[in-house]
């Protein structure tokens, strides 16, 4: 879909609210492509962002899911947790946005899978810590000056929201690490 002057609440119902609403998060994905300038950035990470909507909202569910729902016993504690992790690819390498820009390797496993190793990972507690997770990725992201923006991005962030059951089993898709 092309989207021109729009603002990203309406984006975010139009592409990705009835899906993440569904509570299936398996394998979910929305890609951001356009010229330097064009609001890529913006558009996934401002206060309004697709990812800020979409991290609130699973967020959200995993408060809505009671113990009984989800199988479990334990009174007064979410029967799912969500969780953060945050990455950007510049020359080349890869660097942790949650953990001070610590570089990390990629690797295959025996199946052929590729691998993040010791990619961090952050628990979300609040409201509050969506925002601060992503705004901490910000400000470890390279930028540069180009023609159109003087804090351009340089390079490709990718964010990963994961619901884990309370007892650590993955529910959804995390990324792959060792």
């Amino acid at each position: 879909m092309i989207f021109n002057n729009t603002d990203n609440l309406k984006i975010y119902h139009k592409i990705l609210c009835d899906s993440v609403k569904s509570g299936d998060y398996r394998n979910m994905l929305c890609f951001c492509y356009g010229q330097t300038g064009s609001g890529k950035t913006f558009t996934m990470l401002d206060q309004r962002g697709l990812v800020r909507l979409s991290a609130l909202q699973m967020f959200w569910y995993c408060l809505a899911m009671t113990p009984a729902e989800s199988g479990t016993t334990t009174a007064n504690h979410p029967a799912y947790d969500l969780y953060m992790s945050s990455f950007e690819i510049y020359n080349e390498k890869i660097y942790d946005l949650m953990n001070k820009h610590k570089r990390l390797r990629m690797c295959e496993d025996s199946n052929k899978i590729s691998k993040i190793v010791a990619l961090s990972e952050r628990k979300i507690t609040s409201e509050e810590d969506v925002s601060n997770y992503i705004d901490k990725c910000k400000r470890y992201r390279q930028t540069g000056i180009s023609s159109k923006n003087n804090a351009s991005s340089r390079s490709h962030a990718i964010y990963f929201l994961s619901i884990k059951k309370s007892n650590e089993s993955v529910v959804s898709n995390s990324p792959n690490r060792y």
